[in-house]
Formats: C-alpha cells, sequence, structure tokens
C-alpha cells in the first residue's frame, strides 16, 4: 500500500435530507401537472437515458407489471433525457404502452416527482452511490434495484425496498417483488417507514461538507508545519 492507506479517508456524496423531506413535499402536484388521479400509483426511474442506467429494462418491468395489473391503476414516469431517448420512444410504442407511460423529460426538481411516486426502481448496470436512490429513501420511498456499485451501503434488502441480483431472470425478479408491494399494504408501508431512518447522516450535505472542510483544514495545518519546520532548520 505504499503507506497511503492511513491517510485515505471515504467522502460521501451527500444530498439535503431537509430538502428531501415528506414534511415539506409538495405532494398532489405532479399527478396534477398530467391529470393524473390520486389512486394512481406511479412507478419511477430517473436518470440518463444511456446503456448503462439499462432503461429498456425498466420497459419491460412495465410491460410484464401491467399484464398483472387492473387497467389505469400503474403509471410509469420515465424522467430524463439521453441519446436513447429515441429508441426509448420506439420501445414503448412497439409494446403499445404510450397510454401508461410518461416522460417529462429532464427534472428541475426531483423532488415534486418523488412526493407522488410509489415505488422507484433502479434498473442500472453500472452506478457507484446513486443519488437518486437516496433522493428516493428521503422521501420515503422504497426501492427496488439491481446490485450495483455500492447501492448495498443505503439499500438493505427486505429493510427499505429489495435489492435484485443481475442474473438472466433479473426483469422477473424485479416483476415479483413489485408486485408483492402492490399486493400487500401492510409490506410497503413497513418498507416505507424505514427509508429515512435508514439513510445515514453519511449521506447529508452537511456531513458532506463537514469531512471536506475537515481534510482541507489537515492539509492546510500540515502544509504550515512543514513550512514551519523547513525554516527552523
Amino acid at each position: 500500500d505504499n503507506g497511503y492507506v492511513d491517510r485515505l479517508t471515504t467522502i460521501y456524496n451527500g444530498i439535503d435530507l431537509t430538502h428531501y423531506s415528506d414534511n415539506i413535499s409538495p405532494n398532489g402536484r405532479f399527478k396534477s401537472k398530467f391529470r393524473l388521479a390520486d389512486n394512481v400509483k406511479l412507478i419511477s426511474f430517473i436518470g440518463r437515458f444511456a446503456v448503462e442506467k439499462d432503461p429498456f429494462l425498466f420497459i419491460d418491468i412495465a410491460r410484464d407489471l401491467l399484464k398483472s395489473c387492473p387497467p389505469g391503476a400503474l403509471k410509469f414516469v420515465m424522467a430524463g433525457d439521453g441519446y436513447l431517448l429515441t429508441q426509448i420512444k420506439e420501445r414503448i410504442r412497439e409494446y403499445g404502452l404510450e397510454d401508461h407511460f410518461i416522460l417529462p423529460g429532464m427534472l428541475d426538481n426531483a423532488q415534486e416527482l418523488l412526493a407522488d411516486t410509489y415505488l422507484f426502481l433502479l434498473t442500472s448496470n453500472h452506478e457507484g452511490i446513486p443519488l437518486t436512490v437516496m433522493e428516493a429513501l428521503a422521501m420515503n420511498v422504497p426501492v427496488v434495484s439491481t446490485v450495483v456499485g455500492a447501492v448495498e451501503e443505503i439499500l438493505h434488502d427486505g429493510v427499505n425496498g429489495y435489492l435484485i441480483a443481475p442474473t438472466e431472470d433479473t426483469k422477473d425478479k424485479f416483476t415479483a417483488k413489485v408486485l408483492d408491494l402492490l399486493n400487500n399494504d401492510t409490506l410497503y408501508r413497513s418498507l416505507s417507514m424505514n427509508t429515512k431512518s435508514s439513510l445515514s447522516k453519511e449521506y447529508s450535505l452537511v456531513t458532506m461538507a463537514g469531512r471536506y472542510k475537515q481534510v482541507f483544514d489537515e492539509l492546510l495545518t500540515g502544509g504550515m508545519r512543514d513550512s514551519t519546520q523547513r525554516l527552523s532548520a
């Protein structure tokens, strides 16, 4: 390790936990904007329309879920933009699902969507620790995610959501977990109650800023001490 391990520190990207709060969330605003009934459940995707986010898996999951749910019970929101946008629209049209999808484009503030979201799906095959997962949990939205990057550090299987291992039947596993939640209000409420409380302060904006300040203070102090030692020598 060349003697550097003891000098390394981990600083997690953070979010403003006071901003992403169900207590101040604009409930109903997103549904109202798109003229959706209050009882419609939104299942959301937020991210770049790129291969590493695997948006087509989200569409395939949606198609399977719609086969098992009453008409009009679900709407699927894909918020974002990217080079796969045209192909995504084509896939939705190919499946005949235009009436079941909302593509609002890039969002200035994901809070409005998350406030009305029933369940957040992360279908990525490449990630670090996704900010969108943190934001969903902070808004008391359970998450179903692929086991990718360091997502296991914030998402705990069966506690605040579900983790899906990437295998040949990943789509079927996603579908089964979502159906479990749709068909069991008690299970859904138990996950939702654990979301915000399970999000460690390690992932807050305040903690992140404090850790950076500590590192810079130590570097500055160490630099001043080295300079003093050189001068005294």
